[in-house]
């Protein structure tokens, strides 16, 4: 087994998942069975969607999505066949082997933009976002790369001094009344 082999989460995080989640095959969407809404996710540093269960255990989208469907958890390696690593429809996925995997890799060079830093297409700047507690927050939008590389590392910074997020509206404040944009470079 290579090390990119998937491991099956604990029989607690399964059962949570069972009972708790639906999903949206054709779509490749995972919803709340309580709410009826999209747990949505966060797009992790290798580019796929994963979403906090039981516990804060990381999930894979595409994995659960597997799961539910064909009722065993992969085996192998996922592949998806468009190479859109945030394309999760059950249609997309297929079990290969590393080999399999590598050769419908598109090759690229180390990704341009820094950590929580996303282009924004349509609006045609730089959003920032962060993940607190396994919830995931749009920080804002800037006109440049540096603008928004210093809104995520203010958030990672106001983070790990014990800054709770519950909305991206007290960071918003909190950036305007303690002026701490400039701490950060």
């Amino acid at each position: 087994m290579s090390n990119h082999t998937p491991i099956k989460p604990a029989q607690a995080v399964l059962n949570h998942i069972q009972r708790s989640w639906i999903i949206d095959p054709v779509e490749g969407i995972i919803f709340s069975v309580e709410t009826r809404q999209s747990l949505g996710g966060v797009q992790a540093r290798s580019g796929y969607w994963v979403v906090c269960t039981v516990g804060n255990k990381i999930v894979k989208r595409s994995h659960t999505i597997w799961w539910k469907y064909y009722g065993d958890w992969p085996t192998q390696q996922l592949d998806h066949d468009d190479r859109i690593k945030t394309n999760d429809r059950i249609s997309n996925l297929k079990l290969a082997t590393s080999r399999s995997n590598s050769a419908n890799r598109v090759s690229s060079l180390r990704r341009a933009l820094p950590v929580g830093v996303y282009k924004h297409t349509l609006a045609n700047r730089y959003e920032a976002r962060f993940c607190s507690n396994c919830k995931p927050f749009t920080l804002g939008l800037y006109s440049t790369v540096e603008e928004a590389r210093r809104a995520r590392l203010l958030a990672e910074h106001l983070a790990n001094s014990g800054f709770v997020f519950s909305s991206v509206w007290e960071y918003r404040r909190l950036l305007k009344e303690s002026n701490l944009s400039g701490a950060i470079t």
